[in-house]
């Protein structure tokens, strides 16, 4: 049966995609993928990789480290 109205409707899986719209974001706008990346919420991530970026090869590495090997 479904869920009682008022609940939110469960998470959709995430894509296989996902990786690759990433990668992109990286090379154009990494600030944006480490804010998409965690949970787009504005957190010290996103600020530190905001002041990274302004040398961008600091913001790229920063958002390579924190997409793909950050646990």
């Amino acid at each position: 049966p479904p869920p009682p109205a008022g609940y939110p409707p469960p998470p959709l899986p995430k894509q296989g995609n996902d990786n690759c719209l990433i990668f992109c974001l990286i090379w154009i706008l990494p600030p944006l993928a480490v804010y998409y990346k965690d949970n787009k919420t504005c957190s010290a991530h996103v600020w530190i990789n905001v002041l990274l970026y302004l040398t961008f090869f600091g913001g790229v590495f920063h958002a390579l480290w924190f997409c793909f090997c950050r646990n």
